[in-house]
């Protein structure tokens, strides 16, 4: 279970790489010729539209994977739903935005515009992934990466519209709607017109709502801690600080992006893994703690000199140390992805939402004083500190049951964020030396040594590393033998001219 969930997730990280960089090249050449200004007004267009979709999704990953992943008749229910949902956002999200656009800005009544398409596309690739199918995923992955980078690089360089990047955004979130709807009925296994007539028993949505509810109110809380840190930075340190901010989270898409493609592999594999369940959840918790982390300090070497090359390291220059900052933070929010998931395997879907109190709150407290004293440094150090309460709180609501695996994680987070501080100083000691970008190199090696000095990697990962490869070497080439031989065979029974 362990394999096909690591190779569903890095089919998904290929597949959608090459177009994930394409639209990271359109960003950046907006970070280029526009204004922080106009990054911050497109960053708060993003969190408009996010909050929506947040609002109206929140709880439905857990709930469709726990409930569908093993009952095609529930697919079948939560594809009749899903249909049901776009129909009526469509209209609530078409009024609203009137009041929003006379009443405030018309550039945010186009994110109410932009979230019923964005709610079908997550919807679907819900459904979809309850089959455990990575490629057909990746391909609404693809569409909407490609249309984002084609549509904003369109406006950005043939236009002189502020306004670029929201309008490419939106016609891109309609487009992967589309293909997200195109590709529900097979996912789902019933057509639309079928899924429109279909009556969902009252006992299967009453079922649904009971355990999504907990987990809806644990992404609220979760987010809203976001929220809160997107709100103070806008409101209080300006909008050239939530363009600052905007770029940070585009840039930290290098690490987001691995992360994602494992996280929506896990709590499948989770679920369906009944018999060792807490094996594999300590097995996804080690390979996360050596994969993601090491990224983060290979992209927070590799910045200073992408911006160089750029010529934008003067415009942006707090980015890099910010960056070095928010990665002390990715041990402990590997922790949560991989626990989170298993306390819904396990039945305990209000544990995330307890559990986010303490994330809110500690936030919260820390956020202004932090803010005010060290500015964006600050809202990056608060975030960070409210991870870990997150983390301890969901450690101890899980302790009773699951007492090794918690004494595990958390000492593993614990030792991989000692390693990671340790190379981030390497990197910010030398960063003011004109070639430190070649320094990622021994600072991901001390990353890595530290991690099998403190026993987090161990020489058994190497030789499974090692194995799995030349099992996939080998694959590639018994197909390649196969399609040759074919390719003989076609050709020898071909009657000559």
């Amino acid at each position: 279970m362990l394999k096909r969930v690591a190779g569903n997730a890095a089919y998904m990280f290929v597949a959608t790489s090459v177009v994930r960089v394409l639209s990271f090249a359109a960003n950046m050449l907006a970070a280029k010729i526009r204004t922080k200004e106009n990054f911050g007004d497109y960053n708060t267009y993003v969190m408009f539209y996010g909050l929506v979709h947040i609002f109206l999704t929140s709880g439905a990953a857990q709930t469709i994977q726990k409930f569908a992943t093993t009952d095609d008749e529930a697919r079948k229910h939560y594809g009749a739903l899903a249909y049901r949902v776009f129909f009526a956002l469509l209209v609530l999200c078409g009024l609203a935005s009137l009041g929003v656009g006379f009443g405030w800005k018309w550039t945010m009544a186009m994110a109410l515009w932009g979230a019923p398409w964005l709610v079908v596309t997550t919807l679907s690739r819900l459904i979809i992934r309850t089959r455990l199918d990575a490629r057909r995923e990746a391909r609404i992955v693809v569409v909407g990466s490609l249309s984002t980078t084609v549509f904003q690089l369109g406006f950005l360089l043939l236009t002189d519209l502020p306004e670029a990047l929201i309008y490419g955004d939106l016609i891109a979130l309609v487009i992967t709607g589309f293909v997200g709807l195109w590709m529900l009925p097979a996912a789902a296994g019933i057509e639309w017109t079928e899924a429109l007539k279909r009556r969902v028993p009252h006992g299967f949505v009453r079922d649904s709502l009971r355990f999504m509810l907990p987990t809806w109110g644990s992404g609220l809380v979760g987010q809203g801690g976001a929220y809160i840190r997107m709100a103070y930075t806008r409101g209080v340190l300006g909008t050239v600080a939530m363009g600052v901010i905007g770029l940070l989270e585009y840039l930290w898409q290098f690490i987001q992006i691995p992360i994602e493609a494992l996280s929506h592999q896990v709590l499948p594999g989770l679920v369906k893994e009944t018999e060792d369940r807490p094996r594999l959840y300590r097995e996804l918790t080690r390979l996360c703690l050596i994969a993601f982390p090491l990224i983060g300090v290979m992209v927070a070497g590799g910045v200073p000199l992408l911006f160089q090359l750029m010529s934008i390291d003067e415009k942006w220059a707090e980015i890099p140390t910010l960056f070095i900052l928010g990665i002390q933070g990715i041990p402990v929010s590997c922790f949560l992805m991989t626990t989170g998931h298993y306390a819904i395997a396990e039945g305990k879907p209000s544990f995330p939402l307890y559990a986010g109190i303490a994330f809110v709150a500690t936030i919260s407290v820390f956020l202004y004083p932090l803010g005010h004293v060290l500015g964006l440094a600050g809202v990056v150090i608060a975030q960070n500190l409210a991870l870990v309460a997150l983390a301890i709180a969901l450690a101890a609501l899980m302790w009773r049951s699951c007492k090794p695996d918690m004494r595990s994680g958390l000492l593993w987070s614990f030792l991989s964020t000692l390693a990671i501080a340790a190379s981030s100083a390497f990197l910010y000691a030398f960063s003011d030396w004109p070639w430190r970008a070649v320094l990622v190199i021994p600072a991901a090696g001390i990353y890595i040594a530290l991690l099998f000095v403190f026993g987090v990697a161990r020489r058994s990962d190497v030789t499974r590393l090692v194995k799995t490869a030349k099992e996939i070497l080998e694959s590639r080439r018994k197909k390649s033998k196969k399609g040759t031989s074919s390719g003989v065979n076609e050709s020898s029974r071909t009657p000559d001219a």
